[in-house]
């Protein structure tokens, strides 16, 4: 199995988002699907049934330690290495582990997997009346769905502790959706049939997801179809003339359109969610793209014979026969590759680079130069088992957790003094960055006027300390081509040195902008020289959006510059590393043209970082994400004289959550109000011809716009509170504008009758009335429960009259200011 590059960048954005969640990035998963996720589930309803299903015999399952079937696929799926990235267990199916009678909560704790081979998005049911059969099983995702609810009584126990480890668990939503084409398809309907079925099962979908929202889902991955033009079933079953075949893959054309068209309304709903949903991580998974850079390029990813013929099947262009399936004595199996990447993506890590994957070499070169360098001192490693310093970091950098993703031990740095440089030290990976390092050499800088006060070792003398280790590594040079060719090799980041050093001299960037040329073109040699030396896979990452940058949002700030109004950040800054970014991908492209058998990983280190900039607290930085936690005093508390480490550089405290902020609190929750103008108490109570009500909701306006105002001062004083004690996370909690939603668009959110009248109360308009209080026996829930009505909820404890009318909102709003005023 090999690792694609989507895989890669999947894995480090569900990390590097979810850092709440700290020891690992969550604590369970929660699976629904079909066969590209089942681990079981459909072998046991096959074994309650009787029934003989194909993938329960070899060679499925014979690449796994226990040659267990019951995946579709001869060893792991995508689940089961993404459960192995995250530190968790492999994925248990429900029905199996359900039908043992065993404690749920014991061994679902971590994980449970409902996805059924054979499974569609919609119900059986749906499916017939459309003259649609499942032949394989009736386990739809609502029947999924039905069971995850089933099972989580005995998994968590009550509503609460159930919402908690919901909203702690990573949610797999498929692929789910591609048998509701696949059964009619494989029964040669036409295409066009189909088209119409596409918006029911991408609603299903959508339904499922809101659904698991509603109970407290915070990261949901929903991947969308494949390109199913290139699968061998149906390149079999649409054989075509030679026009409708893609002349780059040999894809079915008009098939992968129905794939696009199913995926593009897939994400415009998804989209949706998000605008109503900002709080909650919904990923979209590429299946689509990342499968086809496999049929692009197919020897790229070790598919020597093409990509379009199945290794197990019944013969025939494509190796398909519908009668003859993988795993009946009449089918063929291919044989197993066994020089590619075997047992793990990659067998080491070679990298090179600056501070971002530095592990180690400055903190020993400065030792050998008596060299004093602020990060070798506390806060620097605090966060690392062993408190060791020498990353540019509390904790670990991307290449830790990267490393140990695939499986692989911590890489170590090459400068060390302990003498072992050699073939057991660096057998699974040797790290040359170095912190401060350039991608030009220093002569070359230096005859610019740019000088690097901390080190000469730039990625030309990196790659010189790699080709001199090889001999001691990896003996002759054919051991060493392998280990090249076998090794995940990272260039970088690398080049922002080469910008540093001179924008923090107060250089202008019109001076160096021509220096961008230079530096890529230096990257691009290395990339190149590795590819002479055997490397078959290398990640190139670009430079970060250094306009969001504690540091040079000091020392480049001003009245005039431009900042970007959506995040603060400098947009000239941010344009230059867009500038340099671009550079490199046109470069990193001719690569690819003239080595198309390697894969050229293009780490976009600039976007992923500016979803952090754009939205920090959606990613955990409730206070913004441009000021530096530990460093000097000024407005984003970085200062080149206080350095972080040195003993005048404060560090912000870590996030706790206790009382008061008196009382040592470092987290608040503060609620706003609601729209009170929307309540049934107060419709009833303050209702009349003469009031103004909001055409689109018909709540109240001037009692919303009275809540309204009580938010604004509000959030004007915690910004004060804010200022005062930086280091508390002060988090408003916004409940007006999260209500107002489901006001402005009851249906959506399940309120079928609206979302005004109350559920439980008396017998007037709004079901309001001060004298029948809900909960006494004339007031009866007047509307069906099932009608998902919540009952009439008062953020004041409203239980007597409500008398508003008869208060002044004058005087009201100077009540409002004193009790803001002693928060």
């Amino acid at each position: 199995m090999m690792c694609s590059s989507s895989y890669l960048v999947i894995l480090m954005l569900l990390c590097s988002v979810s850092n709440m969640y700290a020891n690992g990035c969550y604590k369970s998963i929660i699976s629904f699907g079909d066969s590209l996720a089942d681990t079981g589930n459909l072998k046991q309803l096959a074994k309650f049934s009787n029934r003989v299903i194909s993938f329960v015999l070899p060679p499925y399952g014979e690449s796994l330690p226990d040659q267990s079937p019951g995946r579709c696929s001869n060893g792991r799926l995508i689940i089961d290495f993404l459960a192995e990235s995250l530190g968790l267990p492999l994925v248990p199916p429900y029905v199996h582990v359900h039908e043992k009678e065993t404690d749920n909560a014991v061994v679902f704790r971590q994980g449970v997997n409902y996805a059924v081979a054979g499974a569609t998005a919609l119900n059986s049911q749906i499916l017939e009346a459309r003259g649609l059969v499942n032949p394989m099983t009736n386990a739809s995702l609502e029947v999924q769905l039905e069971w995850f609810k089933r099972s989580l009584p005995s998994i968590c126990g009550n509503a609460s502790d159930c919402r908690n480890f919901i909203g702690h668990s990573l949610i797999l939503m498929g692929e789910i959706g591609g048998n509701d084409f696949n059964f009619p398809m494989l029964e040669g309907k036409p295409i066009d049939e189909l088209k119409s079925l596409v918006p029911f099962v991408i609603n299903a979908i959508i339904s499922a997801i809101n659904e698991l929202i509603e109970m407290g889902a915070q990261t949901l991955v929903v991947p969308g179809n494949f390109p199913v033009g290139c699968l061998s079933t149906y390149l079999t079953v649409y054989a075509s003339e030679v026009e409708e075949y893609d002349p780059t893959t040999g894809c079915l054309i008009r098939l992968n359109e129905f794939a696009e068209y199913q995926n593009e309304l897939l994400k415009t709903k998804l989209n949706r969610i998000r605008e109503f949903h900002p709080d909650v991580n919904v990923i979209y998974a590429d299946y689509y793209n990342a499968a086809m850079k496999i049929y692009q390029s197919p020897d790229k990813f070790g598919f020597t014979n093409g990509a379009l013929k199945a290794c197990c099947g019944g013969g025939g262009p494509y190796n398909y026969n519908l009668s003859a399936e993988c795993g009946l004595a009449s089918t063929t199996v291919c044989d197993q590759p066994d020089t590619l990447y075997a047992n793990g993506c990659y067998t080491s890590i070679i990298s090179f680079g600056d501070s971002l994957a530095d592990t180690g070499n400055l903190k020993q070169l400065a030792k050998f130069s008596n060299q004093v360098i602020s990060f070798l001192m506390p806060p620097y490693g605090e966060s690392l088992p062993d408190k060791s310093t020498g990353r540019c970091s509390n904790g670990r950098l991307v290449i830790d957790f990267l490393a140990e993703s695939l499986g692989l031990p911590l890489i170590p740095p090459y400068v060390n003094d302990k003498g072992s440089k050699n073939a057991v030290a660096y057998k699974q990976g040797v790290n040359y960055a170095v912190a401060g390092a350039t991608a030009l050499n220093s002569s070359v800088l230096e005859a610019r006027g740019i000088v690097n006060p901390l080190t000469n070792a730039s990625l030309g003398v990196q790659l010189e300390w790699f080709k001199q280790s090889l001999p001691s590594i990896c003996g002759n040079i054919a051991d060493c081509r392998n280990l090249i060719g076998r090794s995940l090799i990272l260039v970088g980041e690398i080049g922002g040195n080469d910008y540093n050093f001179p924008i923090l001299a107060g250089k202008l960037i019109d001076e160096f902008k021509s220096l961008v040329p230079l530096v890529v073109d230096s990257i691009i040699s290395a990339v190149n020289g590795l590819v002479e030396m055997g490397a078959r896979t290398i990640v190139v990452p670009g430079n970060l959006p250094i306009g969001c940058s504690a540091a040079y949002l000091t020392v480049c700030g001003s009245e005039t510059e431009e900042y970007d109004p959506r995040t603060g950040c400098l947009v000239r800054l941010n344009k230059f590393a867009e500038y340099h970014n671009e550079l490199l991908q046109t470069k990193l492209n001719r690569i690819r043209e003239l080595h198309a058998n390697v894969n050229i990983i293009y780490a976009d280190y600039y976007n992923a970082a500016m979803q952090i900039y754009r939205a920090p607290v959606k990613f955990g930085f409730t206070s913004g994400a441009l000021k530096a936690c530990c460093g000097g005093h000024r407005s984003f508390n970085f200062d080149s004289s206080e350095a972080c480490g040195s003993a005048s550089a404060p560090v912000c405290d870590q996030p706790d959550t206790y009382g008061l902020v008196e009382m040592g609190a470092r987290t608040l929750v503060v609620p706003g109000n609601l729209p009170i103008g929307c309540s049934a108490a107060y419709l009833t109570v303050c209702g009349s011809e003469t009031e103004e009500y909001d055409p689109r909701t018909g709540c109240l306006v001037h009692l919303n716009k009275f809540a309204e105002y009580h938010n604004e001062l509000l959030q004007t004083k915690l910004n004060q509170i804010r200022e005062l004690h930086a280091n508390v996370n002060i988090i408003y909690a916004d409940y007006y504008n999260a209500a107002m939603q489901i006001y402005r668009a009851p249906v959506k959110f399940g309120f079928t009758n609206g979302a005004l009248k109350a559920c439980c109360g008396g017998h007037r308009s709004f079901n309001f009335d001060s004298s029948e209080a809900c909960g006494s026996a004339s007031a009866p829930c007047r509307i069906d429960a099932g009608a998902k009505l919540g009952f009439e909820r008062f953020s004041i404890g409203v239980k007597a009259e409500v008398r508003v009318k008869a208060v002044h909102l004058q005087q009201l709003r100077r009540g409002i200011g004193v009790l803001i005023y002693g928060l």
